[in-house]
């Protein structure tokens, strides 16, 4: 009987750490919601919004190409560095999937002719990198809407549906 107690001691308290292990390793996302507010409240003008959804753009792209690929090579992927890397690379994905969200609810997705196409992939780049099958899906109608005004093309509406 004592090594039942002893085992279920030591099983409430292992899967405590684990718990804990998991929240502190989950990402947090970096910028505060009323910021995002704030700035998407400022994109008063077409070049603005250009200016914002091609930093998206940018912020993602660099990102995963240049950055990815340095770390790994230098420090190996079960390294500290390349986890490091990963969490900075999740609050990135959150931060931009907040922004990309708050200016979809506000000016829909970027049809006009005036944007250029890194504004255009913009949302798309950040809803395809999304984990969460659910949160992918309510941003259908958004790419529908641009597929059928011509703002995104067949493969990347494949690639969205998977």
């Amino acid at each position: 009987m004592r090594k039942f107690y002893f085992l279920l001691a030591f099983l409430i308290a292992t899967a405590c750490q684990n718990s804990q292990s998991q929240k502190k390793d989950s990402p947090k996302p970096t910028v505060e919601k009323p910021v995002i507010s704030s700035e998407i409240a400022a994109l008063n003008t077409p070049e603005k919004r250009e200016a914002f959804l091609v930093d998206i753009f940018k912020k993602d792209q660099n990102f995963r190409k240049n950055e990815k690929s340095s770390v790994l090579e230098t420090y190996g992927s079960d390294s500290e560095e390349y986890r490091d890397f990963i969490r900075q690379y999740q609050e990135i994905d959150e931060t931009n999937r907040e922004k990309i969200h708050a200016y979809l609810q506000k000016f829909g997705y970027p049809i006009d002719p005036e944007f250029s196409r890194k504004a255009k992939d913009a949302p798309w780049l950040v809803i395809h990198h999304m984990t969460d099958v659910q949160q992918r899906k309510s941003y259908f109608p958004y790419l529908d809407t641009a597929f059928h005004k011509k703002a995104l093309n067949v493969e990347q509406l494949d690639l969205y549906l998977g």
